[in-house]
């Protein structure tokens, strides 16, 4: 197929290929991404975005001359094809974007990416709320993240979800994007194609930092038991009974400690071991939780960012 000018021309000279699950007989408007054609409705785009709105609403748009194919306009995208299939469909076709949100991670590239860039604020906020249930804003809600269904999709990818947050200019994403992202080594980092090099040292800076926090929450570990009021001072103050305790302790102040972000998860947790009395259980796991509050806050200043509530100001979803 080739799009005929105004004159009966041809257009761009190249065979293109319809989209077939995105040509509607009865569309108005024919976008061009690539070689593959999309012919979809003018007034349902224009209502889901805003780019768009103001883009069909210049006058060499409304002129009827250019590029027709089968008596329409086609409009010129410089976009990928795949990247325009997924935000089209998750436009025009029911139920897609709530499929592809559970399966596919280069829905989340291509739809989030073009739905920032066309200002498509419907598909924007639901891409980012997905989002913010894997990357959230609490410690409360890291503590469970991989309970959300959409964990699945970012098992082993957490440079995606650094990625995401960037393309979709989610700010409020990003601390604890980065803090998963931290977990791989420097070259990892430095080799990743999408960060700038202020990026990456960002990150570089906010892992040392975060190493550091994890060294003072090992050493506050450490001391706790001398402070807890015991119930138990023949037992609870010996090393041995305190295994989860002592676990914790070396975990935190491994030189590679980083390389487990699920610290601040629920799975590390402090545990009561058996014949531990509940005060000291208590005083120690006071001392763990409030440390690692104390991490999760301070992550956006560990990674040279505002505050929390700035970050959600920021982020509009």
């Amino acid at each position: 197929m080739e799009a005929k000018g105004s004159d009966g021309s041809s257009a761009r000279g190249a065979e293109l290929s319809k989209c077939e699950d995105l040509w509607f007989d009865d569309g108005t408007i024919v976008l061009q991404a690539e070689q593959t054609l999309f012919r979809v409705y003018r007034g349902l785009l224009v209502q889901n975005s805003e780019i768009f709105a103001d883009m069909f609403s210049l006058p060499t748009l409304n002129s009827g001359g250019g590029d027709l194919i089968e008596g329409c306009q086609v409009v010129f995208l410089h976009d990928t094809a795949q990247e325009l299939t997924h935000f089209l469909k998750a436009i025009f076709v029911f139920g897609y974007a709530e499929k592809m949100l559970l399966t596919d991670r280069s829905f989340y590239l291509g739809a989030l990416k073009l739905s920032t860039k066309y200002s498509s604020q419907a598909i924007r906020r639901r891409i980012i709320s997905e989002l913010s249930h894997i990357f959230p804003d609490t410690w409360s809600r890291f503590r469970t993240f991989d309970s959300w269904p959409t964990h699945q999709v970012f098992i082993q990818n957490v440079v995606l979800g650094a990625q995401l947050a960037c393309l979709g200019q989610a700010r409020t994403l990003l601390p604890s994007a980065l803090y998963c992202f931290t977990s791989l080594s420097t070259k990892m980092i430095f080799d990743q194609i999408f960060f700038s090099e202020k990026e990456k040292r960002q990150c570089v800076l906010g892992r040392e930092a975060i190493i550091a926090e994890y060294k003072k929450l090992g050493n506050e570990l450490r001391n706790c038991r001398k402070s807890a009021p015991c119930d138990s001072r023949r037992y609870c103050p010996t090393l041995a009974g305190w295994p989860s305790l002592l676990a914790q302790e070396r975990l935190l102040t491994r030189a590679d400690a980083i390389a487990c972000p699920f610290i601040l998860h629920e799975s590390h947790d402090l545990i009561r071991d058996e014949g531990v009395c509940a005060a000291c259980y208590i005083k120690a796991r006071q001392v763990y939780d409030e440390g690692r509050q104390r991490i999760w806050d301070g992550l956006p200043a560990y990674f040279e960012m505002e505050s929390w509530e700035a970050l959600r100001r920021d982020t509009e979803y």
